[in-house]
């Protein structure tokens, strides 16, 4: 039968530790109880009932270091994460604070073993079960996607243009203009077929992550392919043009002061700018040169 140690005993050596007065020590010991209460139900998911001997509730030896240390941090602001935690003020749905409250938790459990308190397989099951309960591998894989998301808006900006397809615009004498016909953009949808295929051989939560991870990266490169032939349109165009900037090109294609055009220039000047090679490699083929500059 394992040994266990009363929480009672846990508790005063927490008073000894922190130095609480007689006057204070009875409500201190209520709050460690509340404490203690939290990791029972909220942290080991079990019944304080599964852990009462009479009225004592009594704490497997080994795990007693840890609770010990767990319930210190969670009256220590230094472990400011742990005490929102402790006093239910975390918002665990979001990804971040999960690995910042795992981050934080894993220290004081892991310096019990340091410590020589108490051994290795209890401090990796603490860590496995408070990895679970969070979903730490979850909220890892949540924060690279995001990453890996902006990577992909900031890659694929040269192909995040507004420029309107298939517009007849009508002018008329007073000025004004108006659309004889207007362009219809269709949302593109993946087949049935082809999502079942994705998805075909995907077991763990981690596939699916993974999943995603190869096709945006094969969505940035396919984006950045498929935008060098408009830039190498335009640039034959501006070796053909004695305009000095790709908006004096398309001067008078547009009565506005504002143009979708002049944005799209923008990213196209971007994306030349952290593409060199490619730059040179489309100057060389349309004849000119400084193409960033005139897209910019």
């Amino acid at each position: 039968m394992n040994e266990t140690v009363k929480a009672s005993e846990i508790y005063e050596e927490i008073i000894a530790i922190n130095g609480i007065n007689e006057v204070d020590k009875d409500s201190y010991i209520r709050n460690l109880r509340n404490k203690m209460t939290f990791i029972i139900e909220h942290v080991a998911l079990r019944s304080v009932s599964d852990f009462k001997k009479g009225n004592n509730i009594m704490i497997p030896v080994n795990d007693a270091p840890i609770v010990r240390n767990l319930i210190m941090a969670s009256l220590d602001d230094e472990y400011s994460y742990i005490v929102d935690w402790f006093n239910n003020s975390l918002n665990l749905s979001d990804a971040q604070t999960c690995l910042c409250l795992f981050m934080s938790i894993r220290e004081p459990i892991m310096r019990a073993e340091i410590m020589g308190e108490t051994d290795d397989v209890t401090v990796d099951e603490w860590i496995s079960a408070i990895c679970g309960l969070l979903n730490v591998d979850m909220a890892g894989n949540t924060i690279k996607m995001k990453n890996k998301l902006e990577d992909f808006r900031s890659r694929t900006l040269v192909m995040n243009n507004t420029v309107s397809m298939g517009d007849v615009i009508v002018g008329h004498e007073d000025g004004t203009r108006s659309y004889a016909m207007k362009g219809v953009h269709e949302h593109r949808r993946l087949s049935e077929e082809l999502l079942r295929q994705i998805v075909e051989n995907l077991y763990l939560q981690n596939d699916y992550f993974d999943a995603l991870g190869q096709i945006i990266d094969y969505m940035i490169e396919d984006a950045e392919n498929k935008a060098i032939p408009y830039i190498e349109r335009y640039a034959e165009m501006k070796s053909l043009s004695d305009s000095e900037t790709a908006k004096q090109m398309i001067k008078g294609a547009t009565d506005s002061m504002a143009s979708e055009y002049y944005p799209w220039f923008k990213k196209i000047a971007a994306f030349l700018h952290v593409h060199p090679e490619e730059a040179q490699r489309i100057e060389k083929l349309a004849d000119t040169n400084d193409l960033e500059k005139f897209f910019r």
